[in-house]
């Protein structure tokens, strides 16, 4: 698996450079479309119960399109608020990416840091299972901490 995530890294990397824009850009597309899309369903919904018998049902439909409708708004609101941020975001990334793709030594820093934790970790569960055999723990009312009884 270790390797197997090395692998899709550096082909997402790759790959990054050509899609970040558009990626982001369908997203955010995506994301608005499924507010207005919400906003219509729970619209249509409400034609289904009756205004005068069910009319908790007919108005939690309703409240449901507005607030959809409200929050995508909103977020159209964001988008063009901050189109030039999130376009220097998207040219950053796409910048990043270059650098990372001509710079593959980067990629070695989580596997070193990996291999110089694996004897930290083996100590660590060694000492862990040796504490947790030595005896029974029991807990005084006047402590945090809790004694071991000790046994051979």
């Amino acid at each position: 698996m270790c390797g197997g995530t090395i692998v899709i890294s550096i082909v997402y990397i790759f790959l990054l450079k050509w899609i970040t824009k558009p990626l982001l850009y369908t997203s955010m597309l995506l994301i608005l479309i499924g507010f207005i899309l919400l906003g219509g369903w729970c619209w249509l919904k409400k034609d289904e119960y009756d205004q005068e018998i069910q009319a908790d049902n007919y108005n939690t439909a309703m409240v449901g399109a507005i607030v959809a409708w409200s929050i995508g708004g909103i977020y159209l609101c964001f988008i063009i608020c901050c189109w030039k941020n999130i376009s220097l975001g998207a040219s950053i990334m796409e910048a990043a990416s270059t650098f990372v793709t001509s710079n593959l030594r980067i990629l070695w820093l989580p596997v070193l840091s990996y291999i110089v934790c694996v004897p930290y970790v083996i100590y660590w569960v060694v000492t862990a299972v040796f504490l947790y055999s030595i005896g029974d723990p029991f807990f005084n009312a006047g402590s945090p901490l809790a004694d071991i009884k000790w046994e051979d």
